[in-house]
């Protein structure tokens, strides 16, 4: 149609130019063309509306998700502080109390998302959870924290998103 329309504009500049005045079929034409062009970009705003309004309630749902999830992270990190300060008299260096702390919480935020409080898309603070706790332990761990904590989370959290896709359907 942009084409025709391009078409048509230098057939009206030339007989524009020649001082031909313009038909009633050419008249009829170029309308034809400029209303069709009109119809698209009508469709198009709409199109284009509907997608903006689409992503935009994505965006809302997205954001009414994350304090949720961060809520559950606080209370889990919470939680396992509780539990491990039960523990102190083990005698534990404060490294290793950390860590069976973040340990703890991340274990209580997969609990968390067998129990439906955490949907198994909003894994942002589990991951978030693993980078801290990989941070936290010397790099000559790191082949033991993959192979031993992470290997095994990831597991599990695909596990709970299979039972979490199964249990939707009819």
């Amino acid at each position: 149609l942009i084409d025709k329309l391009s078409c048509e504009n230098c057939r009206a500049e030339e007989n524009k130019v020649k001082g031909i005045n313009f038909t009633l079929d050419f008249k009829r034409n170029y309308a034809c063309i400029v209303m069709q062009l009109g119809n698209i970009n009508n469709d198009l705003k709409f199109l284009f509306k509907s997608a903006r309004d689409f992503a935009n309630g994505l965006s809302e749902s997205v954001e009414n998700y994350i304090p949720v999830a961060s809520t559950i992270k606080e209370k889990c990190d919470n939680k396992s502080v509780h539990l491990v300060g039960n523990l102190q008299d083990c005698a534990l260096p404060a490294q290793s109390t950390r860590i069976i702390s973040n340990l703890t919480s991340i274990l209580l935020q997969l609990k968390a998302m067998t129990d439906g409080d955490l949907k198994p898309y909003e894994t942002r603070t589990i991951e978030e959870s693993l980078d801290s706790l990989k941070h936290s332990i010397t790099p000559s761990n790191h082949s033991v924290f993959q192979r031993d904590v992470l290997a095994n989370v990831n597991h599990i959290q695909s596990s709970i998103r299979l039972y979490s896709s199964l249990q939707q359907m009819p």
